[in-house]
């Protein structure tokens, strides 16, 4: 036997003895019989794509990860993973059972993304992937590339961004597709002429616990236009921000006039007032007092006129790109783990559509005309997918929204299935071999159901009679439900029976299923179905990129279509929500909250910043300052006008730390402050090796005589060394005193700066 007959044999095998969920565990028959019907019967697969499909989503997911633009060791990294991808490669000649090929995918931006074709497992027994094991390690630790499945690329990938775009991210965690966001809002800041540092990222969860987990990922990217908030994402509020100058002074004249007007009429009133005064002589002490009362009522007119005025300041967010990656069952990543399939039930989908189109409902309504949304799942089920599309579309109308070809963006890059226009959605039973229904369905009636005489279903049907009942319904199918046992548990138990009945159309389920099955469910008639053109959605199966499945749609806000106000209250913050609040220190130092009378003594001097740092753009999170935070500008405004009541977890990067004897640079805030202050200085390889080879702190005499003579001229205080390379560089946060320097470098970061000093000799 050949050496492609032998892996045939044992792929075979293999599928045969998932097929038996006696054997492996898994709940397998149900999920193939339900793929079955959706992609096979349905013809959007051939029988040769889905045996196809079948065979890849057994296997092991592949090791896929991206080299990040921010990476300061990037053309290091890339020049390592070129040359590692030809020795790999090489070896696929050489021993042909050695299948660890290594992709570099020539559509994504810079050809930063790779795919090794070997699962986590191999890759720390096989002695072939020793020096990418340890390469992976280190750049993650330095933050220079992020761990990302394939498929999960695109969402990101999709919204096109701009400069100065405004991305609002609905559900962020983990975090792999934020980071991209940050990354590609980088890059287009950073083209053309004007480079600019515009626009935010604004990452969302519901869960204040990921939500912690996900801002630790993201501030080792160091990004200072980025918050992370915990929201239930269909219940993200309006956010508020300053009007621009031309539409202030709009608001204003608007508001003289109404102001005039009022006053108007109230001296009118006063002059009819004085005159019977004048007549009735005998009222007016009486008619003083009514005076005052008049006069207390006008100063709080006055003051709720003047609150009118600050409200009518200010505007709602609208952001330029909205990311809904939604919760779904989850269908399309079964290859991570196989406890997956343990738990997986074609009900699942239909539990989740509600919530998915309320999440999406709400990023449209937050979406600026012209803006982009990208819907994505990591589902394959159409009820999570093209069904929760179509009832968007349906909902805001073809005029509002509609979708956009991706062809526009990838075209004759790669492939991709074509969204579904129609599909069937099933009715599940469950019901014991000779006992009683657990609950009221299909094939169960319940003669004392008073419910039941609101539909025309006659009782005890046969299978035939059943199926021309429905009106051509679909099948009806008989299938043991097929349980996790082993052992003595598969014998003693109660064999069950399931019945599963699949619908094309509404028109087809019965009047006591409405509920559980809605309209919404169902694909849309064929000339709206064309209208909205459901094939402009993309969905990947696990062949595509030898990776999970997954489902992304692009849709715009249309441009000439006028803006409705979807206003969501901003309420008080939760009293369970115990996060710290962001003081803006201008403010605290102007209401003569801390005892720091000058922002300068506080941090321009210690740090020498000069004076286009944004100062009014700095925070912390206590009166007691400790940290001081910075934020972008879109960030900061958000923060002043709507920070009272946001639920905000983290944000922003921390550029100093201050005790009672210094204030010195942190870690994570070098990029940003860098550009600002004068306290930097370049530093030698070789005295980059003293700081790196002894404690926390050196003798100024062990250093060179020209790097003793710059810090003379400098003075004592905090520095920052930083040290160039062609392929990389390292900032280093440092505090210079009388006779030492003492450094804040981390034990694993210090190791990698060596070894990347030690490549060079």
């Amino acid at each position: 036997m050949s050496l492609e007959e032998n892996k045939q044999q044992e792929t075979k095998s293999y599928i045969d003895s998932t097929l038996d969920p006696f054997n492996s565990g898994f709940l397998l028959p149900t999920f193939v019989e339900y793929y079955e019907e959706i992609f096979q019967r349905s013809n959007f697969l051939t029988k040769k794509q889905y045996d196809r499909f079948l065979e890849q989503i057994r296997l092991k997911l592949p090791i896929a990860f991206r080299v990040l633009e921010t990476s300061s060791s990037k053309s290091l990294a890339m020049e390592f993973l070129v040359d590692l991808k030809k020795e790999l490669n090489s070896m696929i000649d050489l021993d042909k059972e050695f299948t660890g090929e290594l992709t570099q995918f020539e559509w994504y931006p810079n050809k930063t993304a790779f795919q090794l074709n070997a699962y986590p497992q191999q890759l720390r027994k096989n002695k072939k992937y020793f020096a990418l094991r340890k390469f992976l390690r280190e750049e993650n630790e330095r933050a220079g590339l992020s761990r990302q499945e394939v498929v999960s690329m695109f969402p990101p990938l999709c919204l096109n961004l701009e400069k100065g775009d405004k991305i609002l991210d609905l559900c962020a965690a983990p975090g792999s597709k934020t980071i991209q966001l940050i990354e590609l809002l980088k890059q287009a800041n950073e083209k053309g002429n004007e480079k600019t540092d515009e626009g935010f990222v604004i990452a969302n969860d519901v869960s204040s616990k990921r939500c912690h987990t996900l801002f630790h990922r993201l501030k080792k990217v160091g990004e200072p236009n980025l918050i992370v908030t915990s929201y239930k994402a269909q219940l993200f509020p309006n956010l508020l921000v300053p009007l621009d100058e031309k539409l202030k002074k709009q608001y204003e004249e608007e508001i003289d006039k109404k102001f005039k007007k009022k006053i108007e009429k109230e001296n009118e009133e006063k002059k009819e007032n004085e005159n019977e005064k004048e007549k009735e002589k005998e009222k007016e002490k009486e008619k003083e007092k009514e005076k005052e009362n008049e006069n207390e009522n006008e100063n709080e007119k006055e003051n709720e006129n003047e609150n009118e005025n600050e409200k009518c300041l200010k505007k709602p967010v609208l952001f330029d790109k909205v990311l809904a990656d939604v919760p779904c069952t989850g269908d399309g990543t079964f290859r991570k783990t196989n406890k997956e399939w343990e738990n997986w039930s074609p009900k699942l989908g239909i539990q989740m559509h509600d919530v998915q189109f309320q999440i999406v409902k709400r990023g449209v309504e937050l979406l600026k005309p012209g803006g982009r949304l990208v819907y994505s799942t990591c589902s394959m089920n159409p009820l999570e997918n093209e069904a929760v599309v179509a009832r968007l579309l349906n909902y805001f109308g073809l005029d509002t929204i509609h979708l956009v070809d991706p062809k526009t963006l990838f075209e004759n890059k790669f492939e991709w299935k074509k969204g579904m226009k129609k599909w069937k959605v099933l009715s599940v039973s469950y019901k014991n071999k000779g006992g009683k229904s657990k609950q009221k369905t299909v094939d169960n009636d319940n003669e004392n159901d008073e419910n039941n005489s609101k539909t025309t279903r006659p009782k005890n049907l046969t299978k035939e009679e059943e199926e021309k009942f429905f009106a051509g319904g679909g099948r009806v199918v008989e299938l043991s439900k097929m349980s996790i046992l082993k052992g003595e548990e598969i014998k003693n138990r109660k064999r069950n029976t399931k019945k599963v009945i699949w619908f094309d159309s509404y028109d087809q389920v019965p009047e006591r299923l409405h509920e559980h099955l809605p309209e919404s469910l169902f694909p849309p008639s064929e000339e709206l179905g064309n209208k909205m053109e459901l094939d402009k959605c993309m969905r990947f199966l696990p062949y595509h990129f030898n990776s999970g499945g997954f489902f992304v749609a692009i849709l715009e806000k249309n441009v000439n279509h006028p803006t409705k106000k979807y206003q969501r209250k901003m309420y008080k913050k939760d009293q369970f929500f115990n996060e710290a609040p962001f003081y803006n220190i201008s403010q605290l130092i102007k209401n003569n909250e801390i005892e720091k009378t000058n922002l300068d003594d506080l941090l321009l001097k210690p740090l020498q910043l000069n004076e286009n740092f944004p100062k009014e753009s700095v925070y912390s999170r206590s009166k007691k300052i400790k940290n001081i935070l910075y934020l972008g500008k879109g960030i900061s405004q958000i923060m002043d006008y709507s920070g009272d009541y946001l639920h905000i977890v983290n944000g922003g990067v921390r550029i100093a730390a201050l005790d009672k004897f210094s204030t010195r640079f942190t870690k994570e805030g070098l990029k940003s402050v860098f550009p600002y202050t004068k306290r930097k200085l370049p530093i030698e390889k070789e005295d980059l090796k003293v700081i790196l080879t002894g404690g926390k702190s050196r003798e100024k005499h062990t250093f060179s005589e020209k790097l003793q003579k710059q810090l003379e001229k400098l003075g004592n205080g905090p520095i920052i060394f930083f040290y160039n390379n062609q392929n990389y560089s390292h900032l280093i946060s440092a505090m210079v005193g009388k006779n030492r320097i003492a450094h804040f470098i981390e034990k694993n970061d210090k190791m990698l700066i060596l070894s990347d000093i030690n490549k060079e000799d």
